[in-house]
C-alpha cells in the first residue's frame, strides 16, 4: 500500500490520538501491511524500518516495485538505483555480519544496482538485492550509498530534476557511448539532437559491470531512454536544487541571554531557567546549559558543539529541542534549549529524603515507556545512537505528564562512533551510566578494543530504565558489582530479578530488552509493538 500523499489529509484522518510523528516521512512511500487490529487500524511497515498504525482511508493501493528504502546517509532509493557499496573491509564485514548477512569482498566499493528491496514482516532488518557484474547479493541498507549525481560530457554534475540535451557531436559518438551496460543504443535515438530532456533517475544495469551508472531521461517529445551521462550535456540546472536549505544552529548573542533559576549542575557545568530576548523583540522563555571554562577550553568543545548540532537536527515531539549555541563572557560554550518544567525521571521514581513520593498508575509508565521508545525510534531511524540512555536523561512536565529525551553529549553517528571514546564515558563512571550500559559495550576484543556498540545496545538501556519504571527499584545499585555481572554475563541474576519484581504484564518484554545476546533482543519498532499491546 501508498500513503496518502498529503500530510494534512493524513492527519485529518488519523486523528490527534492516532498521529504519530514520523507519519510525515511515510507520505506518498510504499509499505507492506503486516497486520489489522480492528477495522480502522492496519500497521505498515516500512523497508527502512518503521511501521506504523493507520486508518485505512489513509491508504492506497501500490505494489513492490514502488518500494523505497533509505541509505547509510538518508537518500531514498527504490528498484534500479545505482547505489555504491561501502569501500572499507572492516566496516563492511561488520555491518553485515550485524544481520547475519554473508561478506562478498568482490563488491567493496562497486557500483551496483538494486534488484529488491524487502520488507521482512516485524523484522528490524534493513536488507536490500543487489546486482552487481551479474550477481545477486544481499546487502545491509547502512552498508550502501545512493549516486544522485553523474558526470556529463563536459564534467558537469547532473543529477534528478535537471535539464539535459545530446552533446552536439551525437551523430558521431552515440553509438560508441550506448553499449548494452547504458541501455544500449538504437537509430532513432539521434532524432532527439537538440532536444531537451529531463533526469528522472539515475539507474544501473547490474548484468554488467560499468564505469558509471546510466541517466534515465525524459525528452518533451515523451520519448524516454537509459542514456551514458557522457552522451549528454547539461543544460539547466533543476531549479529545486537552490532551494532553502534547512534551518542551522542559530548562533545567539550573548547578550539577549539572562539566566535566572539555578536548576542543576553536573561535571560539565550548570544549568540555569533562562530568557532568551529575541531579534523580533519577543523574549522566551528557555534552559540555558553553561559549560565549565575548563571543558570548553579544552578538545572537548568540539564535542559539546556536536552534541548541539546532533540534538538540533533531532526535530522530536519527545526530545528537547535546542535553539541555538551562545558564546559567554569568558568564551564558554552555552546550549540555549527548550526549558521543561518539569523533574528528570530518576528524582520522580526515587526521591530524596523529604521530597514528595508520586503515584505513577500502571499506564501511565506503559505510555511513558512508549512515547520514550517513540523518541529514541526516530533516533536511530536517523542512523545515531543515544548511547546515554536514563531516567536521569528523561524529563518529564509535571503539568502535562509528558516526557522528553534529552543530554546527548555522547549520541553519535553510528557509522562515525569513536568506540575509545564511548567506553571511556562509561568506564570511568561507575556511579552513573555504568548501570545502564550494555554488556557488550564493556568488553574487549584480542587486541584490547572495545566492541562496537549498535542500536541494540541502546535497547538494553531502555530495558534497564523500564526496569526501574515499573519496579521503582534500581536494577543495579553498585557500580563493582554491576561490572562483574556484565562482564562475567551473569544473565541468570538479572533474569530472576526481573521474574521476581516485574508485573506479569510487562516482564517478558524487559526480559526480552535485557538479553545478554544483543541479537535476540527488540529492535525498538517490535518494543513499540509490544508496549502497545498493554
Amino acid at each position: 500500500v501508498r500513503v496518502i500523499d498529503n500530510e494534512d489529509t493524513v492527519k485529518g484522518i488519523q486523528g490527534d490520538s492516532k498521529w504519530r510523528h514520523g507519519m510525515e516521512e511515510t507520505c506518498g512511500r510504499t509499505g507492506r501491511v503486516v497486520r489489522f487490529t480492528d477495522a480502522e487500524s492496519a500497521q505498515v511497515q516500512f523497508a527502512w524500518g518503521c511501521r506504523f498504525f493507520y486508518n485505512p482511508k489513509t491508504l492506497l493501493g501500490s505494489n513492490e516495485d514502488n518500494i523505497e528504502s533509505r541509505d547509510s546517509h538518508g537518500q531514498w532509493f527504490r528498484m534500479e538505483s545505482a547505489v555504491m557499496v561501502e569501500p572499507d573491509p572492516k566496516k563492511f564485514k561488520t555491518l553485515q555480519e550485524d544481520i547475519g548477512l554473508q561478506v562478498e569482498p568482490a563488491i567493496l566499493g562497486k557500483l551496483v544496482q538494486v534488484d529488491k528491496i524487502s520488507i521482512k514482516p516485524f523484522s528490524g532488518q534493513k536488507i536490500v538485492r543487489v546486482l552487481g557484474n551479474g550477481k545477486a547479493i544481499s546487502v545491509n541498507c547502512q552498508a550502501l550509498q545512493v549516486v544522485t549525481q553523474e558526470l556529463d560530457s563536459a564534467g558537469n554534475r547532473i543529477g534528478k530534476g535537471d535539464s539535459v540535451k545530446l552533446r552536439p557531436d551525437a551523430s558521431k559518438t552515440l553509438k560508441t557511448l550506448q553499449t548494452e551496460a547504458y541501455g544500449g543504443y538504437v537509430e532513432r535515438m539521434l532524432q532527439l539532437s537538440g532536444v531537451q530532456g529531463t533526469v528522472e533517475s539515475i539507474v544501473l544495469d547490474g548484468r554488467y559491470n560499468a564505469e558509471s551508472a546510466a541517466v534515465k531521461v525524459r525528452f518533451t517529445t515523451q520519448a524516454q531512454y537509459h542514456l551514458n551521462p557522457k552522451a549528454l550535456v547539461l543544460f539547466e540546472r533543476s531549479t529545486g536544487k537552490a532551494a532553502a536549505p534547512k534551518g542551522k544552529l542559530e548562533v545567539i548573542k550573548h547578550t539577549q541571554l539572562k539566566c535566572m533559576e539555578k536548576l542543576g549542575e553536573g561535571g560539565f557545568g550548570s544549568v540555569f531557567k533562562g530568557s532568551w530576548s529575541m531579534e523580533n523583540g519577543k523574549v522566551k522563555t528557555v534552559a540555558i546549559k553553561q559549560m565549565n571554562y575548563g571543558v570548553t577550553s579544552s578538545n572537548v568543545f568540539e564535542d559539546i558543539l556536536k552534541e548541539a548540532k546532533t540534538q538540533f537536527a533531532l526535530n522530536h515531539p519527545n526530545v528537547i529541542s535546542i535553539y541555538g549555541i551562545s558564546y559567554g563572557p569568558k568564551q564558554d560554550l552555552w546550549l540555549v534549549m527548550k526549558l521543561v518544567e518539569g523533574k528528570d525521571l530518576n528524582s520522580i521514581l526515587f526521591p530524596s529524603a523529604g521530597e514528595k513520593k508520586f503515584d505513577l498508575p500502571f499506564k501511565y509508565k506503559v505510555k511513558i515507556c512508549l512515547d520514550v521508545a517513540y523518541a529514541i525510534a526516530f533516533v536511530h531511524d536517523k542512523g545515531y545512537l543515544h548511547a546515554d540512555i536514563k531516567p536521569n536523561n528523561m524529563m518529564v512536565n509535571m503539568r502535562t505528564g509528558r516526557v522528553y529525551l534529552c543530554d546527548f553529549g555522547i549520541t553519535r553517528y553510528l557509522g562515525n562512533m569513536d568506540i575509545h571514546t564511548y567506553a571511556t564515558n562509561f568506564t570511568d563512571n561507575f556511579g552513573g551510566t555504568l548501570l545502564y550500559v550494555a554488556p557488550e559495550c564493556l568488553k574487549q576484543d584480542k587486541d584490547k578494543r572495545y566492541l562496537r556498540p549498535t542500536f541494540k545496545s541502546d535497547v538494553w538501556s531502555l530495558g534497564a530504565s523500564f526496569y526501574e519504571i515499573f519496579t521503582e527499584k534500581y536494577l543495579f545499585d553498585d557500580g563493582m558489582f554491576c561490572m562483574k555481572c556484565k562482564l562475567q554475563n551473569d544473565s541468570e541474576y538479572v533474569q530472576k530479578l526481573i521474574s521476581f519484581n516485574v508485573q506479569q504484564e510487562v516482564r517478558s518484554i524487559i526480559k526480552k530488552m535485557l538479553d545478554f545476546v544483543p541479537s535476540r533482543r527488540p529492535n525498538v519498532y517490535e518494543l513499540t509493538d509490544l508496549l502497545h499491546s498493554l
